[in-house]
């Protein structure tokens, strides 16, 4: 007679809980092999040892326990070879995304540390992503919705997340507008551009920004800077661009 297990005998085994267990068994995930009539106490195989290792593999993968389910009950086309490049994609999707998330956490943290009335040399290099831009240029164009509309459209047409929202500009070389949107490394898009270097000039806020003469090539970006103890949204100004 083949061997069973006792729910708690189980539970050890696999170190989850009775209650986990008994959750499993509602779902219909991982049915006790027999379950006694009179006691309602559950019992379970060898072979589901192996199932429960297998369920909990891929629950920390990141499957749902509807997805376990499913494949469980082969209700999905998937094979498990399948799945598990689904969920290797998925790694890949969530690395992008933290190191977007650290990319931001820098930039934020660049901008609030430099002193706002001070030029500065920038050397780093920057991706950005540049379209001719649409809304004609004018004192106050990053406050313009007209202006952000365009940035949103050239961000979802892109497929990028709304992160990429933060930061907008535009850039004027050899008399052309163009709009961008700083990437960072873990993304490239169609028309980026490597910014190697430019000068940045005083944080300037809406009121008092003026807009260059017309055969000047500048950069100019929504930017933030900690004033006074205050977070100020203004402008980052730049000129001498160079790009690769």
């Amino acid at each position: 007679m083949e061997t069973l297990f006792s729910i708690g005998e189980m539970a050890k085994i696999s170190q989850l809980s009775i209650q986990r267990l008994r959750y499993y068994d509602k779902i219909g995930l991982l049915v006790p092999a027999f379950t006694d009539p009179a006691s309602g106490y559950r019992y379970y195989k060898t072979a589901q040892e192996e199932q429960l290792n297998l369920i909990q593999a891929l629950q920390y993968m990141g499957f749902s326990l509807q997805e376990l389910k499913q494949y469980l009950d082969k209700n999905t086309s998937e094979s498990l070879p399948d799945l598990l490049i689904k969920y290797q994609q998925k790694l890949i999707d969530e690395e992008a995304r933290i190191a977007r998330k650290k990319w931001l956490i820098n930039r934020y943290q660049g901008l609030l540390k430099r002193e706002p009335a001070k030029k500065e040399l920038l050397t780093s290099a920057r991706l950005l992503l540049t379209e001719p831009l649409l809304t004609p240029v004018h004192a106050d164009i990053l406050n313009d919705p007209v202006f952000h509309q365009e940035v949103q459209k050239t961000v979802s047409r892109l497929g990028l997340s709304k992160s990429y929202l933060q930061f907008p500009g535009y850039f004027i070389l050899g008399g052309q507008a163009y709009l961008f949107v700083e990437l960072d490394n873990s993304i490239g898009a169609p028309g980026e551009r490597h910014l190697a270097s430019s000068e940045r000039q005083a944080f300037v806020t809406p009121q008092n920004w003026q807009t260059p003469a017309e055969n000047e090539n500048y950069l100019l970006q929504e930017t933030v800077a900690w004033i006074g103890q205050e977070l100020v949204r203004g402008y980052s100004y730049e000129t001498n661009l160079t790009f690769e």
